[in-house]
Parts: C-alpha cells; sequence; structure tokens
C-alpha cells in the first residue's frame, strides 16, 4: 500500500496481486487495487475490484462502483472505453 501513496500505481499493484494470492482475509485490499486501476485509467478492472469490495460489506467499495460505471457508461456513449482502456495498457 506504500507504493499507492508514492502514485507508484503499477508497485502499488504488484503488492495487492501479492496479498490477494496470499489470501489475505482484508478486502480492503480490493478496495485499494481499485483506486490503483481507477488512477491509471482501467476502469473496467475498476469496478471489478470495487463491486468484490462492495460485496465483501465495504460501504466505499459500493460507491466506487457505482462512480466508476457512470464514467464506464458516459465513455461507452462516446465509444472511448474499449479504446482507452487499451491505450491505458500500452502504458503500462
Amino acid at each position: 500500500m506504500y507504493y499507492k501513496f508514492l502514485y507508484e500505481y503499477e508497485k502499488a499493484l504488484a503488492d495487492f496481486e501479492k496479498s490477494i494470492d496470499l489470501k489475505v482475509e482484508n478486502k480492503l485490499v480490493y478496495l485499494f487495487r481499485g483506486s490503483c486501476y481507477e488512477e491509471l485509467g482501467k476502469f473496467i478492472e475498476a469496478r471489478k475490484d470495487y463491486e468484490f469490495a462492495c460485496k465483501s460489506g465495504i460501504k466505499t467499495g459500493c460507491e466506487n462502483a457505482e462512480k466508476v460505471s457512470r464514467l464506464i457508461d458516459i465513455l461507452d456513449m462516446f465509444a472511448i472505453v474499449p479504446r482507452f482502456d487499451s491505450f491505458a495498457h500500452s502504458f503500462s
């Protein structure tokens, strides 16, 4: 999580992946990983993590999932989401 606060989102994602692989019980990992994805413009991945956090009882996950879903809908109206995710991924 340290890297997230340094704005080093790729390194933070790697740490969150390790936590998930180790089956860490703290479901906040999904909330934090979702915020990294969101910062990187990977909105679809962010929504998945936020939805998982929401289903785990984390209210902020529900709020963030709703916010990112609305953003995806807006971007999708302009056919930006698929291209934007691909574009963001090219910098990862």
